[in-house]
C-alpha cells in the first residue's frame, strides 16, 4: 500500500492537484496516541492580567511555544530575549498582527551581564521564564567551556537580576537529562536546577523547575535528523535497536512551563520544586523511525538501515525523570 496525503483546498487552489507529496513534517498526535497534558486559562489568565513577562530564549523552538500561548492573554507585555536575530524572524512571521505591537524583542545574551541588567532594570518583569540553553548533547561534549558559560552562569545572570529587579515567579526549562547525569548537557542543566534552589532558600521569589523530555519536531530533534537522512543518505540510521526516549510536543512543553507557573502561584509553594510532565512510556527510537518511513509512503526494508552506528559513553539507552537521590 502506497500512503500518499492529498492536496488541500488551499495548494489546490494555488497550484492545482497534486498526487503525491515526497515528504510532509508529520503532527506529534500521529506518533503519540495518548492524552497531552492541558492548562487552566481561566487562571493563567488572572495571573498574567497587568503582568510584564520576560522569556529568554523566547525565539527558540520551544520560547516560540511559550510567547504564542501566553499570547491568547489579554492586559500582558511580553519581552522576549535572544541571542538569534533569525529565529526572531522566525518568530515574528508567525505571530497573528494583532499580537506582534504587544511584544518586545530584545537581542542580547543571558552570558553578558550588562545586557542582562539593563534589560531587566529597562522592563521590570513579574514573571520569568527561563528557556534559553543550549541543548545538544554532542556538540557540549565537544565545547564544555561555552556549556558551563550558558547553561551555569547564563542562568546565574538571568536569577540573579530577576532577585535584584523584584520578579514574583521564575519557571526554568531543564532537561530528564539532569536526572543522574553522564554528559555535560544533564550536569550543567543539573548544576542550573541547584543554582534555582539555592536562589529560592535565601530570597522572596517563588520558583519552579520543568523537566521536559524530547521534544518532537524542535529544532535538532530526531525528527529533523531523520527527514534530512532519508533525503540525503536515502536511509535512516539509527545508533542502538533498544534505545527508548520520553517525547511531548511544542505545545505539551509549553503547557508544563505554564502550569508549573499556576503551582507555584496557586499553592504558594515557598520551595523550590521540580515538575514532571506525565509522557507514558518511553518508545523506541527504531519505532519512530519505522512510523515516519510508513506515514512517508516508504518501505522500512529499504529506507531504515540494519547497521547500527553505536551509543557513545555520553548516552544512556533509556532515560530517567527521577534521579536514584529524589523522591516524588
Amino acid at each position: 500500500i502506497k500512503v500518499t496525503q492529498a492536496s488541500t483546498a488551499t495548494e489546490i487552489k494555488n497550484h492545482g492537484f497534486i498526487i503525491k507529496k515526497p515528504f510532509t513534517n508529520f503532527s506529534f498526535d500521529q506518533f503519540f496516541i495518548r492524552k497531552t497534558l492541558k492548562t487552566d486559562e481561566k487562571i493563567l489568565n488572572k495571573i498574567f492580567s497587568n503582568k510584564t513577562i520576560l522569556i529568554t530564549g523566547g525565539a527558540g523552538s520551544i520560547g516560540s511555544f511559550v510567547v504564542r500561548n501566553i499570547c491568547k492573554f489579554k492586559k500582558r507585555k511580553i519581552i522576549v530575549v535572544d541571542n538569534n536575530e533569525y529565529n526572531f524572524f522566525k518568530l515574528k512571521l508567525s505571530l497573528e498582527k494583532k499580537n506582534i505591537g504587544k511584544i518586545v524583542l530584545s537581542l542580547a545574551n543571558i552570558e553578558n551581564n550588562f545586557q542582562m541588567e539593563k534589560i531587566f532594570k529597562k522592563f521590570a518583569p513579574d514573571i520569568v521564564f527561563h528557556v534559553a540553553a543550549l541543548k545538544h548533547v554532542e556538540y557540549l561534549e565537544n565545547n564544555t567551556n561555552q556549556g558551563i558559560l550558558t547553561n551555569v552562569l547564563g542562568t546565574e545572570n538571568v536569577l540573579k537580576y530577576s532577585i535584584k529587579n523584584k520578579v514574583k515567579y521564575f519557571i526554568n526549562v531543564s532537561t530528564d537529562k539532569a536526572a543522574d547525569p553522564e554528559n555535560v548537557l544533564g550536569i550543567t542543566k543539573l548544576i542550573g536546577e541547584y543554582l534555582c534552589s539555592s536562589y529560592s532558600l535565601k530570597n522572596n521569589i517563588k520558583i519552579g523547575i520543568v523537566r521536559f523530555g524530547n521534544v518532537f519536531n524542535s529544532n535538532g530533534s530526531v525528527s529533523e535528523v531523520f527527514t534530512h537522512q532519508l533525503f540525503n543518505a536515502g536511509k535512516i540510521s539509527i545508533s542502538h535497536p533498544e534505545v527508548k526516549r520520553y517525547f511531548m510536543s511544542g505545545n505539551e512543553a509549553s503547557n508544563l512551563i505554564l502550569s508549573a507557573l499556576n503551582i507555584i502561584h496557586s499553592k504558594n509553594l515557598n520551595k523550590c520544586r521540580t515538575f514532571i510532565c506525565n509522557m507514558g512510556e518511553q518508545i523506541k527510537i527504531i519505532d519512530i523511525a519505522k512510523k515516519m518511513i510508513f506515514l512517508s509512503g516508504r518501505s522500512s526494508k529499504k529506507y531504515l538501515s540494519n547497521k547500527y552506528y553505536g551509543l557513545k559513553n555520553i548516552e544512556k539507552k533509556s532515560e530517567k525523570l527521577i534521579s536514584k537521590n529524589e523522591t516524588i
